[in-house]
């Protein structure tokens, strides 16, 4: 048997680097005993890119956040020898090599003794060292730089390897006259958690949103775009009747979100992945977060530039198809989605779809599977290394995207500054379209939300569109349902499907508790007095808006018919009562069956059957008794007439009998 070749040689490299970094010592990821762990933090790297004199010092904090102690640890800097300047090539050492280890320095007074640390405490590091002595090539290009901590756990135990890491990336762009354009991408999402309470201390000062908006403002317009969720916006303003913060935060929000460096996304993200799979459904709700977002856009004047944003494994080609069809914003979409995508072809590609071509922003994060957690000293250098890399590609018109993951929180009063000459701050709407991505498209692996819930969510729009047909302030309605309708559709509901399923179920009992609210009612049954004549029917509305209702009127003997009956407004908590004109003709009866109807014709609710006859004995009883009447008045008469002739007088001188 011929065995089967590697599919590439990255893949044999790959298995060659993980093999060894379980080998080496210090490179190998180790499993601290149980109840034992720690954390570390870059919160500072100066400068921020390597110069040809002076120190470069690396400072942050380790945190036991297990349940035990560590002793004698000891915090070391270490560096990659050979620098980067691919970013394709970054990626794939990152994706392998998970502790993305360099050179440890362990020279003595190069590393820093940090002693015990307790459970739960913290303690500083500060690593410094001249430029001159750091183990580099010394050309161009990006170096990973961290940090990695040795101790001894509660058992005793203590080996080379590092039992925590932290890295960060620091370009060194000396002999490079290349620049690069630089954006600086940030989201504002309505957060998880959104009660009252969390949001109020997430848009407060020292609250999350709080500090991620200032320092969003603090970098300035040049170099900086900004994505707005309407569903934050629309949540903050209910706040603000009675809290400060609330009002404050909505100002500021809406202040750099309405120029054209501004995009707004689908209200409360919107989970396309999860609409892809139901053609039906997609015409509903699409039109139902459209008119959110668009409610949203119109109230506070934010920009009309609009933009879709997959979640960075829901992105599939059939997604891109569906969101072409209804229009041609652009959509921003991890580089992960786009395997063969390179950084020569723009920050901004377009893509063919069967609909057209649809631009997509691409969200290319150079530190992506590299140790640590997101700092602002670890956020400039993922923007300028990604600017330095572009920069180093020599191609024109160099570019870099950088997003700022929604969830980061910079902290309290914290900058953002960078002043390098590789690095030409460009606003979003700057940034010029690249080439045509004609490459793979990865498959979506996120699992969107479930069919179920989306046939609900379907069932509440079908029944919105009714009451909104039938309310006399249909566009006023219209934004309130879309917005009850856009709540049960964000991504925010993968993985609480019975969370999510109750929602969208119940707002569709709220919607069509409205629509059921506006009933009919007939008399069971109606006798008229001759082959003409008309009956009352009242349609009462019980809603909490007025509407106007018409009536069709059906008979069961086909040569009878009705015409529609125009629409009558009925106010709130109101009822009308309309008189209906029939003409039996020959029938003696018939089963007349009334529904209520929209404006625009459209049937609803439940019908009203009741029997409609006409009483032909009218004109023979009305007859038989004037003939009674004439009869008696002609009795009365003649005998009234005998009783006077019989009392006559007899002529004078006449005896009587």
């Amino acid at each position: 048997m011929i065995p089967r070749r590697p599919r590439t040689l990255h893949g044999v490299l790959a298995m060659l680097i993980a093999l060894c970094l379980t080998l080496v010592p210090g490179f190998a990821p180790t499993t601290a005993a149980t109840g034992q762990s720690l954390d570390v933090d870059i919160t500072g790297l100066t400068p921020s890119s390597i110069g040809k004199s002076g120190r470069v010092t690396l400072s942050g904090t380790v945190t036991n956040t297990g349940s035990k102690d560590w002793t004698a640890l000891q915090a070391y800097l270490l560096i990659r020898p050979a620098p980067f300047t691919d970013r394709e090539d970054l990626a794939e050492q990152a994706e392998v090599d998970h502790g993305f280890a360099g050179t440890r320095i362990v020279d003595v007074g190069r590393f820093q003794e940090l002693g015990d640390l307790a459970a739960g405490a913290s303690v500083n590091f500060r690593l410094s060292i001249p430029v001159k002595n750091l183990p580099i090539n010394g050309t161009d290009g990006v170096y990973p730089i961290g940090v990695q901590i040795l101790g001894t756990d509660a058992a005793g135990n203590r080996s080379s390897t590092a039992v925590a890491r932290a890295t960060t990336l620091i370009p060194k762009m000396t002999g490079t006259k290349q620049s690069a354009a630089t954006t600086v991408v940030w989201p504002f999402l309505l957060p998880a958690k959104r009660g009252p309470k969390e949001l109020l201390a997430a848009i407060s000062t020292g609250g999350q949103l709080r500090n991620l908006l200032d320092l969003a403002i603090g970098t300035g317009s040049s170099g900086r775009g900004v994505i707005v969720d309407p569903a934050l916006v629309a949540a903050v303003d209910k706040l603000s009747e009675d809290e400060p913060d609330a009002e404050r935060f909505r100002d500021d929000l809406i202040a750099i979100s309405t120029d054209s460096s501004a995009w707004v996304l689908d209200y409360d993200r919107a989970d396309v992945l999860a609409l892809v799979r139901d053609t039906t459904a997609r015409r509903h709700l699409i039109g139902a977060v459209e008119r959110a977002t668009d409610s949203v856009v119109d109230q506070f004047g934010l920009s009309r530039s609009r933009v879709s944003w997959p979640t960075q494994n829901g992105t599939s080609g059939a997604l891109l198809s569906s969101i072409r069809e209804s229009g041609d914003d652009p959509v921003i979409v991890s580089s992960l989605a786009l395997p063969d995508w390179t950084s020569d072809e723009g920050a901004l590609v377009s893509r063919s779809t069967r609909s057209g071509d649809l631009p997509l922003l691409v969200d290319d994060d150079v530190t992506r599977g590299i140790p640590g957690t997101l700092t602002v000293a670890t956020l400039r250098q993922r923007i300028l290394a990604g600017t330095a890399l572009a920069a180093l590609n020599d191609a024109s018109g160099a570019e870099s995207v950088v997003v700022v993951p929604p969830r980061f929180d910079p902290g309290q009063l914290a900058t953002l500054e960078f002043e390098t000459d590789y690095a030409q701050p460009r606003s979003l709407t700057a940034v010029p379209r690249g080439s045509r991505y004609t490459g793979k498209v990865e498959k979506a692996t996120d699992v969107p939300l479930s069919q179920e819930q989306i046939s609900a969510s379907d069932q509440a729009a079908q029944t919105a569109a009714v009451v909104s047909a039938a309310a006399v302030d249909h566009d006023q309605v219209d934004d309130l349902q879309a917005v009850m309708i856009a709540d049960t559709l964000g991504v925010r509901w993968r993985g609480k499907s019975s969370g999510g399923l109750a929602k969208a179920r119940g707002v569709e009992r709220k919607i069509r508790a409205d629509l059921e609210a506006i009933t009919l009612m007939a008399p069971p049954e109606v006798t008229l007095s001759s082959s003409e004549g008309g009956f009352p029917i009242t349609i009462s509305n019980g809603s909490d808006h007025a509407v106007r209702i018409g009536l069709r009127l059906d008979s069961s003997n086909p040569s009878l018919s009705f015409d529609d009956l125009p629409p009558v407004e009925i106010a709130a908590d109101e009822r009308r009562t309309v008189t209906v004109e029939i003409d039996l003709d020959e029938q003696n009866a018939t089963t007349v069956t009334a529904r209520m109807m929209t404006p625009d014709g459209h049937v609803f609710g439940s019908s009203d059957e009741f029997i409609v006859r006409s009483s032909r004995v009218g004109i023979v009883l009305w007859a038989t008794m004037g003939g009674a009447a004439l009869f008696v008045v002609f009795a009365l008469v003649r005998r009234f007439g005998k009783r006077r002739k019989a009392g006559t007088p007899s002529p004078a001188g006449e005896l009587d009998d």
